[in-house]
């Protein structure tokens, strides 16, 4: 009973976190995009990688990471009783830990929005066919 109220605090802790953080790195970029298209209702992202964002990045981490982990075997756990300390302190679920996760998505998705329009402005438009687009309009 120990062992497994121990790890369930501490996988659901975690993947509570995780879920926030994910979330936020994924629809931070979008807003920014946002912001700088003045609101225009463009899409930044492919509709497939909506979908497969929720099958890779939601359902799979979770599935592996509930099943499979575990921190320490079951007999160190029984033996050594400061492990449990955990969760009587509230370590891993606070809200210093939570505005922690949500400030690594939110400077993650600044630099993944600020990095990947930086690189797409100065893309040769012929090599991705735009000249030919432009010529047909």
């Amino acid at each position: 009973m120990f062992v497994h109220g121990r790890e369930a605090y501490r996988r659901n802790s975690y993947l509570i976190s995780y879920m926030f953080y994910k979330n936020v790195l994924f629809v931070f970029p979008m807003f920014l995009f946002g912001a700088f298209s003045v609101y225009s209702g463009t899409a930044i992202y492919d509709n497939y990688l909506y979908q497969l964002f929720n099958v890779f990045f939601t359902g799979a981490p979770i599935m592996w990471y509930g099943m499979m982990d575990l921190e320490h075997e079951k007999e160190e756990l029984l033996k050594k009783p400061k492990y449990y300390s955990i969760g009587l302190k509230n370590e891993l679920f606070n809200k210093f830990v939570f505005w922690r996760w949500i400030f690594y998505a939110m400077w993650q998705g600044a630099l993944i929005y600020f990095v990947g329009f930086e690189t797409m402005e100065y893309i040769d438009p012929t090599i991705v066919g735009a000249s030919d687009l432009m010529a047909e309009g």
